[in-house]
């Protein structure tokens, strides 16, 4: 058989293949797959698809526990920090809650710095044996009763060099708040750790860098990085909770500053010129200090000052705080949590009692 031969004989082979049956239909079939494919694609990003709550990849922390009252410690306690000025804390992250490691009675695991907590709050699900309960105690989150409080005493506490002996603490259940198997978070460290410091949270290093204080309440060592700051806005206490006064819409609101909140947090029974101001994306889940969840707007705020700082597009979750306002008995507006803390570089001295703001973040 000659090459020519040879060639015009495989052709032949090729197209007899190609025109059988059971490939035709073959074929077919897979050209119809591809096009419902296609249009499925097509119909896809024509539709804008809402997620429910069970859907949704977003689900949000709130903990907010204003209306715990930080306990009376016993005369035996005592707090120490390290012996340099400036310390500084790595932490991770968990969603966008700052996680640190940190020791209670030698157990060591994760804990979330919070400054919306008072002293220490340990989560029952590891502490199951410790402690007893507190009686007539009503103590409700964002997301309704935090469920059964219970009080112990711990005989020691360990973070970044700052040790506690012989305290006092809060323990509630913190499971609901474990989102991934992997997720172990031993409690919360709260206001009454830091009270005396100053605070910066720097999210690009994820680190705390705290400060010790001198009697006029400024720091008594600065960093070689230190610039003065470009805004000083203060702020009041409720309780353990740093307030401070910002405007939406040009109209005076109150908001309470939390650490371990995910998202800002806006009141919905605002007058109606503020919500105006709020940019409605999607409802997603909320989960808070309570184990309810419940359904909030997630949006964002276009315009925020605090003075003449300016906060721009910020991710703000919009919802009845009215029960949280009426057991901490305070009028708060909202709560500002770690997108307004990451906006730009921010400092927290708690004993001046004032935000030191700078135009740059990290």
């Amino acid at each position: 058989m000659t090459l020519a031969q040879y060639s015009h004989r495989r052709r032949n082979e090729r197209i007899s293949l190609y025109t059988s049956p059971r490939l035709q239909f073959c074929q077919c079939s897979l050209f119809v797959v591809m096009t419902l494919v296609a249009f499925g694609q097509h119909l896809c990003a024509q539709t804008r698809i809402i997620p429910t709550a069970a859907q949704s990849s977003t689900l949000a922390t709130v903990l907010a526990f204003l209306s715990l009252e930080p306990l009376r410690q016993e005369p035996t306690f005592r707090q120490t920090l390290p012996e340099s000025n400036i310390f500084t804390i790595p932490f991770r992250t968990m969603g966008k809650l700052m996680v640190v490691q940190a020791k209670v009675n030698g157990v060591q695991g994760y804990f979330i710095v919070d400054s919306g907590a008072p002293f220490l709050v340990l989560n029952a699900k590891y502490f199951p044996h410790l402690g007893s309960p507190l009686r007539f105690m009503k103590v409700k989150g964002v997301t309704g009763d935090v469920g059964e409080v219970r009080t112990a005493f711990v005989n020691s506490f360990e973070w970044g060099g700052i040790t506690a002996k012989t305290l006092n603490c809060h323990i509630v259940d913190l499971s609901h708040l474990e989102r991934r198997p992997t997720d172990s978070i031993l409690g919360l460290i709260g206001f009454e750790v830091f009270r005396e410091l100053e605070m910066l949270m720097d999210y690009d290093d994820n680190r705390i860098v705290l400060y010790k204080l001198d009697s006029e309440n400024n720091r008594i060592e600065y960093d070689a990085d230190y610039q003065v700051p470009e805004y000083i806005v203060p702020f009041s206490y409720k309780g353990h909770v740093p307030i401070v006064e910002a405007t939406i819409a040009q109209k005076p609101l109150r908001f309470g500053i939390d650490t371990g909140a995910e998202f800002n947090l806006l009141s919905n029974t605002l007058d109606s010129t503020i919500l105006q101001a709020f940019i409605r994306d999607k409802k997603i889940p909320l989960r808070g200090s309570g184990k309810s969840i419940l359904d909030a707007w997630l949006g964002r705020v276009e315009d925020m000052r605090l003075g003449k700082a300016s906060y721009v597009s910020q991710t703000t979750l919009l919802t009845d705080i009215r029960e949280t306002n009426e057991t901490f008995d305070v009028k708060l507006d909202g709560l500002l949590g770690q997108p307004f803390l990451r906006y730009r570089r921010t400092v927290i001295n708690f004993r001046k009692k004032e935000l030191h703001l700078w135009d740059f973040s990290y």
